[in-house]
C-alpha cells in the first residue's frame, strides 16, 4: 500500500459456473470506475449485456470465443496478502 500505488485489471476464466465463486468472494461487485479498492464483475454481462438476454446473443458470443465464465478483476491497492488470502479462500470452495 503506497500513496502512488496503481491498481490493474486482470481476468480469470473459471472452468465451472461463476455463481459459487461470485457469491462467495468478499469484494465489491460491479464495473470499476477507477476506485482504489478491488472490484470484480462478470465480463460477459458488463461488456455484452445486450447479447446475453437471449439464446441467439449468447450463442453468438460463444461462437466468437467469449466465455460466460470470464471474470474481470479491477485490482485495487489493498495489501497483496489480503487479496491472495481472499482469492485462495474462495477458490478452495469452488
Amino acid at each position: 500500500k503506497q500513496e502512488q500505488a496503481f491498481g490493474s485489471i486482470i481476468s480469470i476464466e473459471l472452468y465451472e459456473s461463476i455463481e459459487p465463486f461470485y457469491d462467495a468472494i468478499q469484494f465489491v461487485k460491479g464495473p470499476s470506475f477507477g476506485t482504489q479498492f478491488t472490484i470484480i464483475c462478470p465480463y460477459f454481462y458488463l461488456a455484452h449485456y445486450d447479447l446475453v438476454k437471449d439464446e441467439s446473443g449468447s450463442g453468438f458470443l460463444n461462437h466468437l470465443g467469449i466465455e460466460p465464465n470470464l471474470i474481470r478483476i479491477s485490482v485495487g491497492c489493498e495489501a497483496i496478502d489480503d487479496l491472495i488470502k481472499e482469492f485462495s479462500r474462495v477458490l478452495e470452495l469452488v
